[in-house]
């Protein structure tokens, strides 16, 4: 589930994914997210691929940063 995370994050970020490698991507989630926000990205990321849902990359960003914590 983090790998299909960290290659949605690589195609909107490609200037960020050529220093942060998936190692660090995982260590990232993990210092800060807990299991529900991930859920909740990998489920936004899977509506994106699938057409259901037209979030742009902002507004995931932004549940993210405000969910992170939780």
């Amino acid at each position: 589930q983090i790998d299909i995370l960290f290659a949605a994050f690589s195609v909107a970020n490609p200037d960020v994914a050529i220093t942060m490698n998936q190692k660090n991507f995982l260590n990232y989630c993990l210092d800060n997210f807990n299991l529900k926000t991930v859920m909740k990205m990998l489920t936004q990321v899977i509506k994106g691929i699938t057409g259901e849902d037209e979030v742009s990359t902002d507004e995931v960003s932004e549940q993210s940063d405000s969910e992170g914590n939780e």
